[in-house]
């Protein structure tokens, strides 16, 4: 996708990148990438707490900005700044005062814009990296980027992208950071690397649990990584392992195709085939969230997050290759009641304290 960005700043991104991998610009927060706007001030989550439901999301309409929003569990909608169409969100902090967002461009060995917004300071950070990286929220404030081979290191960068240390020796793919920012685990070609971001020490090192590619996606609960696995589309499965002994245990059955695993109550799932949508997990067994209608064709439900009673979802309501911007909600597995939250959404970070 083609990113719109002025010629004038494009040539000074590329002279810039000649001789330096970060370009960095600060400003009041307003835009990333065009004219300031006035913003107003922010009604946070309470200081020092885990926002749990808080989300970041973007909503795109025809002939209107592209905005970048603050959406609290009820709904409450505050307009944190305008963003160029192609961005998405890549990220919110624990606490919900920090947001990362990127301009999507057409290939990854382009050179990516990224942008810290700062919701206390009321300032946005934007640099930008010569490839596109994986960046992720750390632990006070810092962003944690796992360098593109050949390099064999994971940077640790401030908000306005400057590399501050590097953790020599750690890095690899589908890395994820743990919401406190203390923990990073990533793929190595036998198994999955836990490690201490604060000192880089090698916390622990888990072999894949079947002869395939496993990759981690987070946390099934305080300490203990979640894994996914698999090599062909239908025969996925997902691993939780227990951190004191390393050891793998399989949620659901073996080759159910379960792509994405939550911790509710039930479990619940994403499958690489099921028409019907996202599933229930129990004893082994399957069946849907939501029953297919009996007439019609089902929206398209995707989860974004989840834990104990509560789904995060967005909503869709049509199925071909590009969908429209979309429903974004909030699902009590008790009730079976869903709730919408936000409406023209075109992606969505929530903080659910496990990814």
């Amino acid at each position: 996708m083609a990113r719109r960005i002025r010629a004038g700043v494009v040539a000074l991104v590329a002279l810039v990148l000649v001789v330096a991998a970060t370009v960095v610009v600060t400003r009041a927060l307003t835009y990333d990438g065009g004219p300031d706007a006035p913003t107003s001030p922010f009604d946070l989550p309470a200081e020092g707490s885990w926002a749990i439901g808080w989300a970041a999301a973007t909503r795109g309409a025809a002939n209107r900005p592209t905005e970048l929003m603050l959406v609290s569990p009820d709904g409450r909608e505050q307009t944190v700044g305008q963003v160029s169409p192609n961005s998405t969100v890549v990220d919110i902090s624990h606490d919900g005062r920090r947001i990362l967002t990127k301009v999507v461009g057409a290939s990854p060995d382009v050179p990516t814009p990224f942008t810290v917004w700062d919701l206390e300071t009321g300032e946005s950070h934007r640099f930008v990296l010569r490839h596109d990286a994986d960046v992720l929220f750390g632990g006070g404030g810092t962003l944690v980027t796992t360098e593109a081979y050949p390099r064999t290191y994971t940077a640790i960068r401030d908000r306005r992208g400057t590399i501050v240390r590097t953790i020599p020796g750690r890095t690899g793919g589908s890395p994820a950071v743990s919401p406190g920012g203390t923990t990073l685990m990533y793929a190595t070609p036998t198994g999955i690397d836990v490690v201490d971001i604060p000192t880089g020490r090698l916390v622990s090192s888990t072999r894949n649990p079947q002869p395939v590619a496993c990759y981690p996606s987070g946390l099934w609960s305080d300490g203990a990584p979640k894994l996914w696995c698999g090599d062909q589309p239908g025969s996925e499965n997902t691993y939780v392992v227990d951190p004191s002994t390393g050891r793998a245990r399989l949620i659901g059955a073996h080759q159910q195709g379960l792509k994405k695993v939550w911790p509710t109550s039930p479990v619940t799932a994403t499958r690489t085939y099921a028409p019907n949508g996202p599933v229930f997990v129990r004893a082994g067994k399957v069946w849907p969230v939501w029953p297919a209608p009996a007439s019609g064709t089902a929206p398209v439900r995707d989860i974004v997050a989840g834990r104990g009673p509560t789904l995060w979802l967005t909503v869709t309501t049509s199925r071909e290759a590009y969908l429209p911007p979309g429903q974004y909600a909030r699902h009590d597995l008790r009730t079976g009641r869903t709730t919408v939250l936000a409406e023209g959404i075109t992606s969505v970070q929530v903080i659910d304290g496990l990814t």
